[in-house]
């Protein structure tokens, strides 16, 4: 699980700096779906963190 959420990591990082960089040659409808996209991912995640069960992370 480690692996999916470095990846993830790198790819929600990766959209943030697409969308900096759309911003700031004034590309802003792309910037703007990627900031939607990355707080979006944002609060799934946290909800995710949130209601998941403590149990659920370890493996028997």
């Amino acid at each position: 699980m480690e692996q999916v959420n470095a990846l993830r990591a790198i790819l929600v990082a990766g959209a943030v700096i697409a969308a900096v960089i759309c911003a700031a040659v004034g590309i802003w409808s792309a910037a703007l779906v990627l900031m939607v996209g990355v707080a979006a991912h944002a609060l799934l995640w946290r909800h995710l963190r949130r209601t998941a069960h403590p149990s659920s992370d370890t493996r028997p």
